[in-house]
């Protein structure tokens, strides 16, 4: 038994899941219904692309978060987790394994929404979809549910029963998605540093608002695709407005996005890692 032998099995055993079909089935159909949906409003495929993304940036975690929440945690209430590591498997082996199990069902899932995408534009839009600008929003949409199942399997470790996951998971979503996003209108990140800021008798500046921001995952995805609109100008309302000055800026932060994403991919796994190599397993 190896890493590779882990994650065989685990995939094996997941794909048979009706959950984890539904997951890669799920992200397929909201992609491609995006398409379907906007064939008839917009000449060019770029257009609705920035709209999949934002769909993504909302519903895409949420969609993952069955993938990794109970991986870890649920085989060690169950006691199942016995039979991997009697097995001669290391804890770092089987942790391993499992990552690149689901890290390979979130990726099918991007892949298959992707392709999907890439054909309905091909045939129902006026003007043909650009390979290069799709293979960038695959890239950064793999990037940002990577990132997801990585936080989402960190705490299934931390996780001592199935509740404490479900509750870490749900609440992860809301901190970095509604709250931090400001999605909700009283209850959000700049009010609490507004509120910091008053507290402190030093009001935040709007530079550190907006590096704060950056930090999270949803802003990191979204200034990652930014590079897909450089060259597009304001053809439609919404895009980003880039002028070509610009540009060069623009993919600097997109390195900077990138890393933030490689960053929540890591940090979560390592903290809850940490944690599994020395916990009682049942």
């Amino acid at each position: 038994m190896s890493t590779y032998t882990v994650a065989r099995d685990d995939f094996k055993n997941s794909v048979a899941s009706s959950v984890v079909l539904g997951v890669v089935a799920a992200l397929a159909a909201i992609v491609a219904l995006t398409f379907v949906a906007e064939s008839g409003q917009y000449d060019d495929p770029y257009r609705t692309l920035f709209d999949a993304t934002q769909a993504v940036i909302l519903l895409g975690p949420i969609l993952v978060a069955p993938l990794a929440y109970q991986c870890i945690v649920g085989e060690r209430v169950s006691g199942r987790i016995t039979f991997p590591l009697g097995l001669p498997n290391s804890r770092g082996e089987y942790f391993a394994g499992k990552l690149l199990s689901r890290f390979t069902i979130a990726l099918l899932a991007v892949g298959c929404s992707a392709v999907l995408g890439f054909a309905i534009a091909a045939t129902t839009f006026t003007n043909a979809p650009d390979l290069r600008r799709f293979a960038v929003f695959t890239g950064a949409t793999a990037l940002y549910l990577l990132s997801f199942v990585s936080i989402y399997l960190g705490l299934s470790a931390l996780a001592n029963d199935r509740t404490a996951a479900m509750v870490g998971a749900f609440a992860a979503y809301f901190l970095l998605i509604p709250f931090w996003g400001g999605f909700m209108p009283f209850v959000n990140l700049d009010t609490v540093l507004t509120g910091v800021g008053h507290l402190i008798g030093t009001p935040l500046s709007d530079a550190t608002k907006e590096a704060i921001r950056n930090l999270s995952p949803w802003k990191a995805y979204g200034g990652s695709t930014a590079s897909l609109y450089a060259d597009v100008g304001g053809g439609y309302q919404r895009l980003p407005s880039i002028p070509p000055e610009k540009t060069d800026e623009v993919y600097r932060q997109t390195a900077r996005n990138v890393l933030t994403l490689l960053g929540w991919s890591t940090v979560p796994l390592v903290v809850g890692y940490t944690k599994f190599r020395v916990a009682e397993l049942c």
